[in-house]
């Protein structure tokens, strides 16, 4: 409850410094974008607060002391500094579209907020046409479906189709419980409100106030309510230490099940190729 309650005052505030920014911006850039499917036809707005560059040679654009970029109300990234790689550097003398732009590179304390996801890193990479954020190391911190995750690795984040995956060890709590794993999955439609389909694997583990369980594999049910547990499931706690072929976790009442007779996963989700 703290976290997310840390996350509306972070999100309110930086709202309000973009509504200051824009008025106080030394540049403003404003690029057509028909192709964005969260854009629909916006345009991209950069709030530069100190200046804006272009490298002779390899065309890049630089835009630094504090950055906004703005589509509509449903996107936002804030970053230290930006900077922007042309498609074709000789044909970027004049900048109006956004399809002149390949990625934008984030460096310093980085937010986005974009599809209902919102993410705080320190360093961050935006691919326009695929609408896609890469988060290139830990320690960082995404919300995604109203779950907090901690990521001590990489991730991206595919915003078109609503996909979030970690590719280092990523932990979360659910109620009292703190889940980790090493390979992490959630996905869920844009824009939608019900509850996200999570894949995990890898070194996971559950930690409870008076017991722990591991495991080699999370699903969720097609519902959401539930999480299942497979691929060698051993649980610690005041009973004593048993392996059991699968668990399931309630996410509501937070009650478990055991299930000693199969290790098969649920539904044999699978990790999309990003």
């Amino acid at each position: 409850m703290r976290t997310r309650l840390v996350w509306l005052i972070l999100i309110a505030f930086l709202l309000q410094q973009a509504s200051a920014q824009e008025e106080s911006a030394s540049v403003q850039l404003r690029l057509r974008d028909e192709r964005s499917a969260e854009g629909s036809g916006m345009d991209l707005i950069f709030l530069i607060g100190e200046a804006l560059s272009r490298h002779a040679e390899t065309g890049e654009i630089r835009m630094t002391g504090g950055v906004q970029v703005r589509q509509g109300d449903n996107f936002l990234l804030v970053s230290e500094e930006i900077v922007a790689t042309p498609a074709i550097p000789s044909q970027i003398d004049r900048l109006e579209s956004t399809d002149q732009l390949i990625e934008l590179i984030l460096t310093g304390r980085v937010f986005a907020s974009a599809s209902g996801v919102q993410a705080e890193a320190e360093h961050m990479v935006f691919d326009l046409a695929a609408e896609r954020l890469t988060l290139t190391h830990g320690p960082s911190r995404v919300v995604v479906g109203g779950q907090s995750l901690r990521l001590e690795g990489g991730a991206q984040i595919d915003l078109q189709r609503g996909i979030f995956q970690s590719n280092g060890e990523v932990t979360f709590v659910e109620g009292d419980i703190t889940f980790s794993a090493t390979r992490l999955q959630v996905r869920r439609e844009p824009n939608q409100s019900s509850k996200p389909e999570i894949l995990a694997e890898g070194r996971i583990r559950a930690i409870g106030s008076d017991f722990s369980f591991t495991a080699g594999r999370i699903e969720s049910s097609a519902d959401g309510l539930r999480l299942h547990f497979s691929g060698g499931v051993t649980y610690i706690g005041t009973a004593g230490r048993f392996s059991a072929g699968r668990m399931t976790f309630d996410l509501d009442t937070q009650d478990f099940t055991i299930d000693r007779q199969t290790s098969t996963p649920i539904r044999g989700l699978g990790f999309i190729d990003l």
